[in-house]
């Protein structure tokens, strides 16, 4: 593979850098990196097993298994906020019914999806944006128990017999999208509803045409933030920018702009808490599970430093080279 036709970036050391390591030594250590960019995984991870790259700043799952195979390889794992988000349109269709959106959760096996699509490389989901990696904003309650039957009760209730809900489901085609919608596809069809996937490429799917903010069911990955509230400002509140969902519940408005500008912590937390079980309550996603943060280096490759939030957020100034 010849990278010099890829586009790449190179950044060189700056010899006036302010910072320095313990010992005194002039932070970075490296004279420069190369930041190159291929849109093909597999590419990347032969790359990097052969030497023409030292470090990927994403891992995708599937290649996990092989590469802590290999001795000349650092699988590096991290907990995430990082998600993909099974969000039902709630100001029009099916979904603006509670109890079809209750009925979905409920038809959801969220463990079979986080280990069918990824392997069990994360935490399953409690279908609020507000994951474990929060620590105590994170309202840590047991994961919604599958039940069949009473799925197919709240469809009846709201006026959809068995093989009479159908839902057009549209996703991306970049892994692990295209798994996560064939499983909760064949989840589906146990209660009863039949779902259609459409696969688009992502560029598409977030192109011109805003697909990911019109349709009525959708994949959307999210990413780590460093606190919660930029999900709810940002996806969730009234006249959010990115209200994929179409939300408006006054009672979740209130609760985010309190949690906004709460600065005593405890009463913070219990903002967050209450927010978290409007989302189970009535909420407008699924959230199968919170990914793992995966990255892989060749094993010389040291001082690598996540950052809390994204795995492809690194502090590199502390990359060095073993001998």
């Amino acid at each position: 593979m010849n990278l010099r036709k890829i586009l790449y970036f190179i950044f060189k050391r700056n010899p006036d850098y302010w910072m320095k390591d313990e010992e005194g030594n002039q932070l970075p250590y490296l004279d420069g990196m190369e930041f190159i960019f291929l849109s093909d995984s597999t590419a990347q991870v032969e790359a990097l097993r052969g030497g023409q790259v030292d470090y990927l700043i994403y891992l995708p799952s599937e290649f996990v298994p092989v590469l802590e195979e290999d001795p000349d390889i650092e699988v590096y794992r991290r907990p995430s906020n990082t998600a993909y988000v099974l969000r039902m349109r709630s100001d029009r269709g099916p979904a603006s019914d509670v109890r079809v959106r209750q009925a979905l959760k409920l038809g959801t096996d969220r463990a079979a999806i986080l280990e069918g699509a990824v392997g069990g490389l994360g935490v399953t989901g409690r279908d609020t944006p507000i994951g474990p990696m929060y620590g105590d904003f994170y309202l840590d309650v047991p994961e919604l128990e599958r039940d069949v039957e009473k799925a197919k009760e709240l469809l009846a209730e709201a006026g959809y017999g068995e093989g009479e809900l159908k839902i057009t489901l549209h996703t991306q085609e970049s892994s692990p999208v295209p798994a996560i919608a064939t499983i909760w596809q064949e989840q589906m069809a146990e209660i009863g509803v039949e779902v259609e996937i459409q696969r688009v490429p992502s560029d598409v799917y977030y192109g011109a045409e805003n697909m990911w903010l019109e349709v009525d069911f959708a994949i959307t990955d999210w990413g780590s933030r460093c606190y919660p509230q930029p999900y709810l400002d940002q996806a969730y509140v009234t006249g959010a920018p990115w209200n994929e969902s179409h939300w408006s519940d006054p009672e979740l408005d209130e609760l985010a702009a309190a949690a906004a500008k709460e600065m005593d912590h405890e009463t913070r937390v219990q903002l967050y808490h209450d927010i978290q079980r409007i989302f189970m309550e009535r909420g407008p996603v699924i959230i199968p599970f919170f990914m793992e943060n995966m990255w892989g280096a060749r094993s010389n490759l040291k001082g690598l430093r996540p950052t809390v939030t994204w795995g492809t957020a690194l502090d590199l100034r502390w990359v060095y080279f073993e001998d």
